[in-house]
């Protein structure tokens, strides 16, 4: 589910809008949208895989996706287009919101 995350996240950096990562107004509002982003799309992942502890599911889904977005700046840049630092920023951004999420999620949601 990280890897899934994380690939739809490098694909919009490489093929999304060239303002969402040159403009600072857009950069700032894509950031500002990324809980609206990340936290409906764990939560569907985290019905789906049927687990009952956000945190810890979470935090495996960041890492995952973390992990494999250092290893894609490292030995595939290139898959970020032109916009590497970023779009690798964003990624790490969304992964730091979808901890936070799962931080302040209601019990009652799982």
């Amino acid at each position: 589910m990280g890897a899934a995350f994380w690939f739809a996240a490098a694909m919009y950096v490489r093929h999304g809008p060239e303002t969402s990562f040159t403009s600072d107004t857009t950069s700032a509002v894509l950031m500002a949208a990324s809980p609206l982003i990340v936290a409906p799309a764990l939560y569907v992942g985290l019905r789906l895989t049927g687990s009952r502890d956000p945190v810890f599911a979470c935090s495996v889904i960041t890492a995952t996706a973390l992990l494999l977005d250092g290893l894609a700046i490292r030995y595939k840049p290139d898959m970020y287009g032109r916009h590497v630092t970023n779009g690798a920023a964003w990624i790490m951004f969304g992964a730091g919101t979808g901890l936070a999420c799962s931080i302040v999620w209601p019990d009652e949601w799982m």
